[in-house]
């Protein structure tokens, strides 16, 4: 579940494009236009994270709606939300490839590495930090069902064969190895990285076509199907640094966002999204579907978005906090259960009482999470952003989760 993913990586200042031929480099990366391309806020990116959130949010919601509460009242249809977090996935690869497309070398990959490891961790581990006090305190809050739990791996976002500690989290897993990979292909000649993810994705496809899901948890993030809409994200933002996404017309943007859409709704029709755990895996035709469909419709969105479509604005915004609302949403959602089945709020028992609760428990997960990123996430970027020891290139996307 950015962080989750979102997830965005450092960009690059126009002063990097270099024109074709230079040191040998003929490939699109280094024309001038990649700059220009990169430099612009992609308003479209920024509202696809906050709608992933909120996706995300409603299927938690679902599956607690139908386990807790006395009378359910959220519509089957929440549990579609769960392709927020392939979302999530496809947006984070289209800004890692469309924020990178001039970056090489080891400097340049340690770089986006520690980078990214700040942009992850230290928001992260404020909800860490806080469950940890909270289950030395009261652990019947935390683990009720006695679980297992490794805090040295939750703390550091390590595979492992339990549970984070906070919950979500366990898409941070997958994050940080897509960061690993993407900073190892910015070692590899820039003509051979488009090649590099083909292969990556082909590899991943055919070991879970004919292959058993590994027992090893590290072996399984390295061939978790959820790669494949990482890549696919991938490839539609190398396209869109490429002369083909710089020369998309409007009426092909809407059409690719169409289709995109179309192959969305398909494979939650035909049952490829079922709210089964994919935590350890998930089907081939979920992610090739899901993860084409949304990268297609990302792609088409910039290019309407480029033709002049205005984002809607408080989407984006809430864009700008989606790891924050992705990472504390359970926590907050868990807060107002034990206020509601307490009995402080003492209303009649019935579709309307969990309606209420709902009400509640939806505007407290998104005002905290704006409120919890202008005082907590958006310091802590700017603090690092400002240390002699991170200095990230410009920015043309905000950063946020999964």
């Amino acid at each position: 579940m950015r962080n989750p993913e979102c997830l965005v990586a450092c960009p690059l200042p126009v002063k990097d494009a270099r024109p074709c031929g230079v040191h040998g480099d003929s490939s699109f990366e280094s024309r001038p236009f990649v700059a220009s391309l990169m430099n612009k806020k992609i308003h479209t990116l920024q509202a696809a994270r906050g709608l992933a959130a909120l996706m995300v949010l409603g299927f938690h919601a679902y599956g607690f709606d139908q386990k807790f509460l006395s009378h359910a009242v959220l519509p089957d249809l929440f549990t579609f939300g769960q392709t927020g977090l392939d979302l999530f996935f496809v947006v984070s690869g289209f800004v890692m490839a469309m924020t990178t497309a001039n970056r090489k070398g080891f400097a340049d990959s340690a770089g986006f590495l520690l980078q990214r490891g700040l942009r992850i961790y230290p928001t992260y581990w404020i909800y860490f930090f806080a469950l940890v006090t909270v289950q030395l305190l009261l652990p019947s809050l935390i683990n009720k069902s006695g679980r297992h739990i490794d805090l040295w791996g939750s703390f550091l976002l390590l595979p492992s064969e339990a549970l984070p500690l906070l919950v979500v989290a366990w898409s941070l897993t997958l994050e940080l190895w897509f960061y690993l990979v993407f900073a190892i292909l910015m070692l590899a000649p820039k003509r051979t990285v488009l090649w590099l993810l083909a292969a990556w994705l082909a590899s991943v496809l055919l070991y879970r076509a004919f292959g058993e899901v590994p027992s090893d948890v590290y072996q399984r993030v390295v061939v978790h199907p959820f790669s494949v809409e990482f890549i696919f994200g991938a490839l539609a933002g190398s396209m869109w640094v490429s002369p083909v996404g710089a020369g998309l017309s409007a009426a092909r943007a809407v059409w690719l966002s169409v289709s995109g859409l179309a192959l969305v709704v398909l494979a939650c029709m035909f049952g490829t999204v079922d709210g089964s755990d994919v935590i350890s895996t998930a089907s081939i035709e979920r992610v090739v579907l899901i993860g084409a469909g949304y990268s297609l419709l990302l792609l088409g969105m910039a290019a309407v978005e480029r033709a002049g479509l205005r984002v809607w604005k408080p989407l984006a915004s809430l864009g700008d906090c989606s790891y924050t609302l992705y990472l504390s949403h359970m926590v907050v959602m868990a807060v107002w259960a034990a206020v509601w089945l307490s009995g402080l709020i003492a209303i009649p028992a019935g579709p309307g009482s969990s309606a209420v609760f709902w009400i509640l428990t939806f505007s407290s997960c998104v005002v905290y999470a704006f409120i919890a990123y202008r005082l907590t996430e958006r310091p802590l970027l700017g603090f690092f952003r400002s240390s002699r020891s991170f200095k990230p290139r410009p920015t043309s996307v905000s950063p946020s989760p999964t």
